[in-house]
């Protein structure tokens, strides 16, 4: 397998240099993009996922070490080659603060011989795959999946912890497992730019602090715990013997304390820490997490920024999947008759629905299923301005990145009003061309006998919808244009000609000098033996 190369640079001399003489495929590499932007660069960055970037120092519009953080955001494992000045000495400076993050630095003008002895030590360190790296992924893929037949699928192999301890190495026992749900309520920040590749880096930071809070305050009394990062907050099982009890739920207070107020701080955004019930089998933890869940809807009744627990009193109707059904069903329909005020509709429907329902894993796939809907019924007409699959992840990324629901409710309407915009002019466009073909049809074919199956036929389209389109955006039925039409060159030749008024008759169209005479009348306003009177 091919090693995955990208090169970004501004000069063209590099490029050229880079062609010509590095040995990429002699070391199973392969340019998959050259980039001169940076926006570009992220964009294509995603779609690609290089294992080896070689980028150009004047191509960094920003400090070094935030662009080697920004590009390890997006893939931890990617090797960096940076070509430079080496008498750039604030470069230098930068490229000591991430020297453990980079391969190595090749001065400018490049010496093709010094990167070709580069490339093959490069192939090596990127296809050797070290055991503890294969364990450490296998076990963070293991847990990912797990932790959502647990959570959100009904599977009993999910519900056996022996089968979790011996695959994930974790050490749950019989006792009291319960659900935390951390849930971040607000974000004062500015959005960032998706379209130029800008993400919130701050998510993750905020999500290790609380997994760092837990663990300090609560990992003594606890066999074990486990975490779920999620894009509104972050998702905890503990496990822990009865007798741990009080020590526990009395810390409850003092961790979610140092959780708000330190991304109050960084992040101008506060958390509330919902919790579920402690139960002592292990297959009602979907219980405990319904109620963390619950408990996160009446924050907006009872106040954000505090430690929740779900009151059973306050009865909310438990299944929403058929509400959610039909509200998708309407979105798609919204989708095919590109009715953007449907849309909007049935996303302001959508957002109706309580917190915790809109937070759930399941309602983000019924989103993503209709973006993938979107695009599959709209991307031929969306292929003029874009790349589709590309365009398709950026708007689920945009979603996923959006941890208040608020925040996604504006994305999810704003993503769709600029892809509706595109489609609406692009069919006012195809419109336009469509009438004007049909036009030119009727102009170069007055004299015959012109049908609306005809017409619809010139054009590739149904003689129903053509008809309709017709009268839109004409403003009269087809029969009547074309009447005008043909009355028009009847009144050129009645006032230029000598004809006969049955040769006029049968010029435009017309089988029968009668019913051209009694529909000249009709339109306009007297016959054509009194019109010819005029020249």
């Amino acid at each position: 397998m091919q090693i995955r190369v990208m090169v970004a640079t501004k000069r063209e001399e590099l490029i050229e240099c880079l062609k010509a003489g590095a040995e990429f495929e002699k070391n199973k590499m392969k340019v998959v993009s050259w980039v001169q932007s940076n926006e570009e660069l992220f964009r294509q960055f995603t779609v690609h996922l290089p294992r080896l970037l070689i980028v150009d120092s004047e191509f960094v519009d920003m400090d070094m070490a935030v662009f080697v953080s920004k590009v390890h955001e997006l893939k931890d494992n990617c090797q960096i080659l940076i070509i430079g000045d080496p008498r750039d000495t604030i470069l230098m400076y930068q490229l000591l603060n991430v020297n453990a993050r980079i391969w190595g630095y090749l001065a400018w003008p490049l010496d093709i011989k010094e990167l070709n002895a580069q490339l093959p030590k490069l192939s090596e360190v990127i296809r050797t795959v070290t055991l503890p790296q294969i364990q450490h992924e296998n076990c963070v893929a293991m847990r990912s999946l797990y932790f959502w037949e647990l959570m959100f699928e009904d599977s009993d192999l999910a519900r056996d912890y022996t089968f979790a301890n011996h695959i994930m190495n974790t050490r749950f026992q019989d006792g009291i497992f319960r659900i935390l749900f951390f849930r971040f309520d607000q974000t004062l920040g500015a959005m960032p730019n998706f379209k130029n590749r800008e993400f919130f880096y701050d998510l993750t930071p905020m999500q290790q602090e609380v997994e760092m809070a837990v663990n300090d305050a609560i990992y003594e009394y606890c066999y074990d715990m486990m975490f779920d990062f999620r894009f509104n907050g972050v998702l905890s099982i503990i496990n822990y013997a009865p007798e741990f009890e009080k020590n526990i739920t009395d810390t409850f207070e003092s961790v979610w304390t140092r959780v708000d107020e330190y991304t109050r701080k960084n992040y101008a955004t506060t958390v509330t820490l919902c919790v579920g019930s402690g139960y002592a089998d292990f297959a009602m933890v979907q219980k405990s997490r319904d109620e963390a869940f619950r408990a996160a809807w009446t924050r907006l009744q009872k106040g954000t920024s505090r430690v929740l627990y779900w009151n059973k009193k306050n009865s909310i109707q438990e299944n929403y999947d058929e509400n959610m059904r039909k509200i998708v069903d309407a979105l798609r329909l919204a989708c095919d008759t590109l009715n953007y005020q449907d849309l909007e509709k049935g996303i302001d429907d959508l957002f109706a629905l309580p917190d915790y329902v809109l937070s759930d894993y399941k309602t983000r796939g019924y989103i993503h299923s209709f973006v993938d809907y979107f695009f599959e019924v709209n991307g031929a007409q969306l292929a003029n301005y874009m790349s589709v699959a590309e365009e398709c992840e950026l708007v689920k990324k945009t979603l996923n990145y959006s941890y208040t629901l608020d925040i996604y409710k504006q994305n999810l309407k704003q993503q769709f009003r600029q892809m509706f915009e595109l489609l609406m002019d692009d069919m006012e466009k195809q419109n336009v061309r469509t009438l004007r073909k049909a036009i030119k049809y009727i102009k170069a074919n007055y004299n015959h006998p012109i049908s609306a199956e005809k017409l619809a036929e010139v054009v590739n389209l149904s003689p129903v919808y053509f008809s309709h389109l017709f009268k839109k955006q004409i403003g009269m039925s087809m029969t009547d244009y074309i009447t005008d039409y043909r009355m028009k060159i009847a009144k050129s030749k009645l006032l230029e000609t000598d004809d006969t008024i049955y040769e006029i008759a049968l010029s435009v169209g017309f089988q029968e000098q009668r019913y051209f005479s009694k529909r000249f009348k009709q339109i306009v306003g007297m016959t054509p033996t009194e019109f010819r009177k005029l020249k």
